[in-house]
């Protein structure tokens, strides 16, 4: 309703979290209040840790920290073998016990066909699901780029496509051989696409995913050796990136990761060749993914298939889906709402986001676990500025909420200082005692006007949270100019202004209200304060929750500046609208 929608929880396969070794990088805390602000319930963690996850006790460990610091579902996958160095098959049959749900090396690929083999076979007789990278490893090592114009343009060693093809080609001769159950964690290229089909059409028990950061972004985007677009396997071409999405909308390719990978700042701030591979992405993979929904690429069924229930399926949990008896792991997004990403603002440790300073349309409000909710966007946006834009759009918008159109006004047509009439306020309401109803008219829409201009500028080129602090602002400047050195005026209107630059729909509810009450009651004050209490109600009808917080400030500022009329209406001394003094 209104755009806003309410589907399963995400459930992201591939998931770095850097406990234990690296606990300055990302831990389990803020990886899970990442993956709750971002619409991600369930987290399949990788085992490429220090020390790596491959042994029952290194998995109970995770598992007790996982349970005690993350607040959504985090389900861990364990090593394929020791050390992640391809030379010995882990103890698969104990770590099962212990509760990993699949097996991989993660990027380390297990180049002994033997080892690898072997390893297959085992799996199979115990109903274990082995994630593989498919890629050569002789082929990629070292490579930055995708071979081609521009790889050579920028001097970057880089890999062919083909290595990817080779690797999965590889992958599936094992798989006929031992009927493992197998998913590839990122096939990026078209040239892997038609043995993937093959594998699929001969019945082996094959699945594929594919990662956000491959699915709308390509190798361009590295620009001048941007090095948070350094991702393994690189970036691929454009007509790559148009493949992967055709595969994934037919169902070829079942899944859609971010594969976060967290880095720190000196691990980035490298030259290209030597920088860390990888990217965060569990805040931005919904928004993220929602560019294919805007773009018409995919539907929000498709998308959510391969976000959520086929993962999911794959790993054989109850979750990703909306069915009676599924766990109620949910998010509550609103896809057409646009902001531009701060990478300051993610709750992830590390920052290195590809998607820094783009502009993202489809806002999370709201993710639940086991129908709990851990995220505080429910109420309030999240902050997509930092604390200098806040500054900034506060001081500006003080000022503009502050120019005193009643007193320009009443100058302008000889109507005398309205600071000399009435209550000495510089509103509508003293306009009015002028006698001059077209006055007070212009006074109240210039008002609202320039309410609903300070938010509109707030929000175009900040975000909705700096909107909001625009709203309040420009209320406290309208009822409290004190670089003017007399009182402001009550503030209905510029409050309903930054309303209808905010969510018109409120707005005109609450206007509604306005007018309705006036014409019931006759007391403007009355109608002004029931417009003004209305509005929190208005936003939860509407579906509009964000707002909430914002409309219960607001209405405290408008009810304190209505204090003395609202003690002369419990006197029955509050004058009617039309009434003569």
């Amino acid at each position: 309703c209104n755009g806003k929608y309410l589907a399963p929880g995400l459930v992201d396969i591939g998931v770095k979290i850097c406990e234990p070794g690296e606990r300055h990088k990302e831990s389990f805390k803020s990886a899970g209040q990442a993956a709750a602000a971002g619409g991600v319930t369930t987290i399949i963690t990788r085992p490429d840790t220090l020390p790596a996850i491959d042994t029952p006790e290194t998995l109970e460990f995770t598992r007790r920290r996982a349970n005690l610091d993350a607040p959504i579902n985090v389900l861990p996958m364990a090593a394929l073998t020791k050390g992640r160095q391809g030379r010995e098959m882990t103890e698969i049959g104990f770590l099962l016990d212990a509760g990993a749900v699949a097996f991989t090396d993660c990027d380390h690929v297990v180049s002994d066909n033997k080892v690898f083999s072997r390893a297959l076979s085992y799996a199979r007789s115990l109903g274990a699901l082995i994630i593989a990278h498919p890629q050569d490893p002789g082929l990629s090592k070292g490579a930055a780029a995708t071979s081609g114009k521009f790889a050579s343009l920028r001097g970057l060693p880089a890999v062919s496509a083909i290595a990817e093809r080779m690797g999965l080609d590889r992958d599936i001769a094992l798989l006929e051989m031992t009927g493992a159950k197998y998913h590839a964690d990122q096939i990026t290229t078209a040239r892997a696409l038609p043995a993937l089909q093959r594998a699929k059409t001969n019945g082996l028990d094959i699945t594929a995913g594919t990662s956000i950061h491959h699915l709308t972004l390509n190798e361009l985007d590295v620009a001048d050796y941007r090095t948070f677009f350094k991702v393994k396997p690189p970036l691929r071409s454009e007509e790559d990136r148009h493949a992967i999405i055709e595969a994934l909308q037919s169902g070829l390719i079942d899944t859609i990761s971010s594969m976060h990978t967290p880095q720190d700042e000196e691990s980035k701030r490298l030259p290209f060749e030597e920088a860390a591979s990888g990217a965060v992405g569990l805040e931005t993979l919904l928004p993220a993914a929602l560019r294919l929904f805007h773009s018409g690429e995919m539907d929000l069924p498709g998308l959510f298939r391969a976000l959520a229930l086929n993962p999911a399926k794959r790993l054989g949990l109850p979750c990703g889906r909306l069915a009676i008896g599924a766990p109620a792991d949910l998010v509550l997004f609103d896809a057409n709402q646009p902001f531009v990403l701060d990478r300051a603002t993610l709750k992830s440790k590390s920052k290195n986001t590809p998607f820094d300073g783009a502009r993202l349309q489809g806002r999370i409000l709201a993710s639940f676990v086991a129908g709990k909710t851990g995220v505080w966007t429910m109420i309030m946006p999240e902050l997509s500025a930092n604390l200098s834009e806040l500054i900034f759009w506060t001081g500006l918008s003080y000022f503009i909420g502050s120019i005193p159109f009643g007193l320009l006004l009443a100058k302008a047509m000889g109507l005398g200082n309205l600071r000399n009439i009435g209550s000495g306020n510089i509103g509508a309401t003293n306009v009015l005692r002028t006698g001059n109803k077209k006055a007070a008219a212009l006074t109240l829409a210039l008002d609202a006007a320039k309410g609903a201009f300070a938010v509109a500028l707030a929000l175009s080129y900040s975000g909705e949270a700096s909107a909001q602090i625009a709203a309040i602002s420009a209320l406290l400047g309208h009822c409290y100019p004190v670089w003017l050195r007399f009182q402001g005026g009550k503030g209905v209107a510029t409050l309903l202004g930054v309303y209808y630059a905010l969510f018109w729909p409120l707005g005109l509810a609450a206007c509604a209200t306005w007018l309705a009450a006036a014409a019931l009651f006759r007391f403007s004050s009355l109608a002004a304060l029931i417009a003004t209490a209305s509005a929190p109600i208005w936003a939860l009808l509407l579906g509009y929750p964000t707002m909430l917080v914002l409309c219960v400030s607001l209405a405290i500022l408008v009810f304190w500046r209505h204090r003395s009329n609202i003690l002369r209406l419990s006197k029955g001394q509050e004058t009617k609208i039309g009434a003569k003094n």
